[in-house]
């Protein structure tokens, strides 16, 4: 059985030594149980002499008792803890046992503007990465809930004002479920390359699954050089200005270049594959493959301004489009093919990047595992 000590991946959240700033705490159900046990005691020594908060706070410390045994899954559990970490200070008032705390085990940070700054760091990184969780799992009320948590701080409020919803903000038990997903997610991530490791990757220890993130992120490029005629390329930073806004046309909010929904839908699978597969680090917003014969370069990913603004869909799931930006090797220069080129003819353009995407889809999709459909094979007429 896989280790139950505190795990350190810090592949989905700044890992940075921020005192109260980092969102960390004891693995599991039973871990923050645990903490919030450890902080009912705490408050009934400082509460003693008020009976309304005395009482309320042995009647959840003899729940979280009972909760420790609970036979139930997990995620069922979790929610019945966030229902008992409520404390009736009044006739109709309650807070949250967060509320109440008032020292961290955590170093502090001393410089207020630092402070601020990491807050403001960690904030913006762990929306993203929860925006990213929610494509796999976007009926997670939890994740859902710890996202609006998230936006509640407000990063304006002074540093002793931060620094007190900040505590709140990265206490409950959507912080536990968070890492939950995101170990779920990293499992999810090797798997493909459970053969290539030698053991069942969900049975591993705390220290064999991080060594096997490590040998991964070789393999993982490994394989792509066997299986395709691509690369990745590490240097990114020169093409994060292109990132900042989603491509017009190559992305998965609109349906105009793709012609059918359905085609538009297979797009978003693939691309989404691609960067779970890929992204190691999901603060990794996009990816540069290049063909190996350096004629064209790929950009695949989310733009800022789509994490930035994820949006609702009918059925109330998070919607977040990536999308793919084409570079064209013009005497040892990539340039994007961009619409200013093809003025004249809008068609010409589209007939341009269809060229330019095909040997893309095709290297991708067996890798991905993934059979392109007709209707994606018919809509590239260009395809040979």
């Amino acid at each position: 059985m896989a280790s139950e000590k505190k795990t350190g991946f810090t592949t989905l959240y700044e890992g940075d030594a921020a005192g109260t700033v980092a969102f960390d705490g004891p693995a599991g159900v039973q871990g923050a149980i645990a903490d919030y046990l450890g902080l009912v005691k705490q408050v009934r020594e400082d509460y003693k002499d008020d009976p309304a908060i005395s009482q309320g706070l042995r009647e959840i410390e003899a729940k979280l008792n009972t909760l420790r045994f609970s036979k139930e899954p997990p995620d069922a559990v979790l929610k019945t803890l966030e229902s008992l970490v409520q404390v009736p200070v009044g006739a109709n008032k309650v807070l949250r046992l967060d509320a109440f705390r008032k020292t961290s085990a955590k170093g502090q940070v001393n410089d207020q503007e630092e402070y601020v700054e990491r807050v403001r760091r960690l904030v913006r990184n762990t929306l993203n990465n929860v925006t990213l969780l929610l494509i796999n799992w976007p009926d997670d009320g939890i994740l859902q809930k710890f996202m609006e948590d998230l936006k509640s701080v407000d990063l304006n409020a002074g540093p002793a004002a931060i620094k007190t919803r900040m505590e709140t903000v990265g206490k409950g038990p959507h912080l536990w479920h968070y890492n939950q997903k995101k170990k779920a997610f990293l499992v999810d991530w090797l798997k493909p390359f459970q053969t290539d490791l030698g053991e069942d990757v969900e049975s591993m220890t705390e220290e064999r699954f991080a060594e096997a993130l490590r040998q991964v992120e070789k393999l993982r490029e490994v394989k792509l050089r066997e299986m395709t005629p691509l690369v990745i390329d590490r240097n990114k930073e020169p093409y994060a200005v292109h990132n900042r806004s989603m491509h017009p046309v190559l992305n998965g909010k609109f349906k105009d270049f793709w012609g059918t929904v359905e085609i538009r839908d297979e797009f978003i699978l693939l691309l989404n594959k691609l960067i779970t597969r890929f992204s190691f680090n999901l603060q990794d917003r996009y990816l540069i493959f290049k063909g190996d014969d350096g004629g064209f370069l790929y950009l695949v990913g989310f733009a800022d301004e789509a994490l930035e603004n994820p949006v609702k869909l009918e059925n109330g799931k998070l919607g977040l489009f990536p999308h793919l930006k084409v570079f064209l090797n013009r005497g040892g220069e990539y340039q994007e093919i961009s619409p200013g080129n093809y003025t004249v003819n809008k068609q010409a353009y589209f007939r341009a990047l269809k060229t330019a995407v095909v040997p893309f889809l095709v290297a991708i999709g067996p890798m991905l595992d993934h059979k392109l459909s007709d209707g994606l094979r018919k809509a590239f007429d260009v395809w040979g």
